[in-house]
């Protein structure tokens, strides 16, 4: 007999790769979310039945004898929905649990990391496909191979990611694992940097096998591979090349020096795919897994070159952490380095504004010009006296915008280069500046 789920927020990337790993299996999934998203639509293309009515509890009466449900860290019990399960009865679970409890019948492969997780482990699912692995991967993006967040050939292995937003990552006891970076983030969720690397700490001590961490974090365990760009680095990437269509460089690990190129740019995705082939290695021949390079895909919104046009080069990223702008600048910069280049930026969360204000001013002051949008407050209320114009200070060439005067703006903006970066509804504006571009 098939189970029955519901899921609170099941348009979220995390929740909805869950949702078709279930209906993958044949069982009945319904949910609830707040806006019928592209991503909600292809749910309910496969199979979910979704309510974006918070009051309709329908699905939760008729099935509450069999149903669980399965809601996000960011629900909290006054939510409707799952107020109404638990005066039912009925069984509910966060995410993170839930997740653990999927990925443990087979080797869980895990990414952590303040950044890049989800474009490592879309890399590590491409190396694991091109081995011909039977696993099953849970993408935190859409990735742009597979144009989904969900894929599985089998059960051996799972790669997930593994998120520290309120310490998620810690329900999972992984068989091996890769750190990117360790910085304070969430701290809304962590009352300081300290508590930040303690929770790292802790993951990493849950991990039973090898771990693969960023050169900068060799100090968080003794027993790990380092991979990086100094010479001490068990993996070392060097000879970086930037090319028109590709990136190459240089990768040497213990069983030598690696020529290789790649389909991406920046020095962070260079990192990235270095550490999804370290681990790869560990699991299958590298001489198998070397012809992965050419076609490595990012996902959508991790650096996606939206359009380029006789005038101008226009890019779109999830970046909404000073280390990620910085990071996207970087890219940008290598690849053009004679062009003007104007951010654009969707602050996402009041605490993050405030935690990291001067940081975010020093990454932004990279930019040759910087149009900063309000603040997407996500599951926040506005905090007092917090607010987008603080960060244009000490920028010469800086505006605050409203989105409905963004195309406005960019109509009379003369940079070569133009970059769309945030984590909130800055993504919906989009397709709206490439049709501005084509005119």
């Amino acid at each position: 007999m098939n189970k029955v789920y519901y899921f609170i927020g099941i348009g979220g990337i995390g929740m909805s790769s869950l949702v078709r790993y279930l209906l993958s299996r044949g069982e009945v999934v319904g949910g609830y979310d707040r806006e019928r998203s592209e991503l909600c639509i292809e749910l309910e293309a496969e199979g979910a039945e979704i309510t974006y009515d918070s009051a309709d509890t329908s699905f939760l009466e008729r099935f509450q004898s069999s149903a669980e449900v399965v809601y996000t860290a960011a629900v909290t019990d006054s939510n409707p929905q799952l107020a109404k399960a638990k005066s039912l009865g009925i069984k509910s679970t966060k995410r993170a649990q839930f997740l653990a409890e999927v990925v443990s019948t087979g080797k869980v492969l895990a990414v952590a990391g303040t950044h890049g997780k989800t474009s490592t482990a879309t890399f590590l699912t491409h190396f694991f496909m091109h081995a011909g692995a039977a696993f099953t991967s849970f993408l935190g993006g859409i990735s742009t191979a597979l144009n989904s967040n969900y894929y599985s050939s089998g059960s051996d292995f799972f790669i997930v990611e593994a998120d520290e937003f309120d310490r998620s990552f810690l329900h999972l006891h992984p068989d091996a694992a890769i750190v990117t970076s360790v910085e304070p983030d969430h701290l809304d969720i962590y009352e300081n940097p300290q508590q930040v690397i303690t929770a790292f700490q802790q993951f990493l001590s849950q991990t039973t096998g090898p771990l693969i961490v960023h050169e900068s974090l060799k100090g968080l365990s003794n027993s790990a591979v380092s991979y990086g760009v100094e010479t001490a680095s068990t993996v070392q990437i060097s000879g970086i090349e930037v090319l028109s269509d590709v990136t190459r460089f240089i990768l040497k690990d213990a069983s030598g020096a690696l020529s290789v190129q790649v389909p991406v740019f920046g020095l962070h995705n260079l990192l990235n795919v270095t550490a999804a082939f370290t681990l790869s290695c560990l699991y299958f021949d590298r001489k198998v897994l070397v012809g992965a390079f050419d076609t490595v895909p990012l996902p959508k919104r991790r650096a996606t070159l939206v359009r380029t046009t006789a005038t101008k080069v226009f890019y779109d990223d999830y970046a909404h952490h000073p280390s990620e702008i910085r990071a996207m600048h970087q890219l940008l910069s290598s690849r053009y380095p004679d062009k003007a280049i104007t951010g654009i930026f969707q602050p996402h969360l009041f605490s993050r504004t405030r935690d990291f204000l001067d940081e975010f001013r020093s990454a932004l002051k990279l930019f040759d010009r910087l149009i900063v949008l309000p603040i997407y407050p996500a599951r926040e209320l506005p905090i007092a006296g917090i607010e987008s114009s603080l960060l244009l200070k000490g920028h010469q060439n800086a505006v605050l915008v409203e989105k409905e005067e963004l195309l406005d703006v960019l109509t009379a903006d003369t940079s070569a280069v133009i970059v769309t970066m945030g984590a909130g509804d800055i993504a919906g504006l989009v397709p709206l500046i490439d049709k501005l571009l084509l005119r």
